[in-house]
């Protein structure tokens, strides 16, 4: 689903919210409501496809940005 940007000068705020965009528009292209549940699930699934270690720290900011956001 995600591909990064290819910008190695983004920081680290920048790439959690480019995970979340790219989130958002995989639920939007499937036609499925953009709530917290479904970012988080989204974020949780190429978390765990992913074997990058530095991809898979993005992810799990990404997901306590979303929960933390929506409280």
């Amino acid at each position: 689903m995600t591909k990064p940007s290819g910008n190695v000068n983004l920081t680290q705020d920048e790439l959690i919210r480019e995970a979340i965009g790219f989130a958002a528009a995989y639920l939007i292209k499937n036609n499925l409501p953009v709530t917290t549940r479904g970012l988080s699930q989204t974020l949780l699934m190429e978390e765990e496809r992913t074997d990058i270690a530095e991809r898979k720290a993005i992810y799990q900011e990404a997901r306590k940005m979303v929960l933390r956001k929506m409280q």
